[in-house]
């Protein structure tokens, strides 16, 4: 049985990310057609990141602050034409700092086939929490 286009589009986003933050002009194109411009990162826990992000531009600023802590290794993709959920080891690390958690990435599809909203869901939160607390004090532009 063939996957859903959205698990390889999922999955395609995954890999341009853990590439690079600077992305190539094609690379772009393809994550700019993946994310709505309107796109909502819905931040969980009680860091800075535990905060709606609104817009693609704001998700991407974000991203950018973390390029060099994060790595993700992407365990399982599941999508329908609506959502698509995602099974990421995240290893983080800072300063000598290194935390690894386990989470479900949650995306929703709008009309026009582009993710709209996403959620990060760790197995367990004050460990997320801890490492941000620990490496960033203000919260991003």
């Amino acid at each position: 049985m063939p996957e859903h286009p959205n698990v390889a589009r999922v999955r395609r986003g995954y890999e341009i990310r853990g590439k690079s933050i600077e992305f190539s002009e094609s690379a772009r194109a393809e994550i700019e057609d993946l994310f709505h411009p309107d796109l909502v990162y819905h931040g969980q826990g009680s860091s800075r990141f535990g905060q709606d992000f609104v817009g693609r531009d704001q998700f991407f600023s974000v991203e950018r602050q973390l390029g060099g802590m994060l790595r993700q290794i992407v365990r399982q993709v599941f999508a329908d034409e609506v959502h698509a959920v995602v099974i990421a080891e995240v290893h983080a690390q800072h300063e000598g700092k290194e935390t690894v958690w386990t989470e479900a990435e949650i995306f929703h599809f709008g009309p026009d086939g582009r993710i709209t909203d996403t959620w990060g869901i760790p197995t367990d939160q004050a460990v997320v929490d801890d490492f941000w607390s620990s490496v960033m004090a203000s919260p991003p532009q």
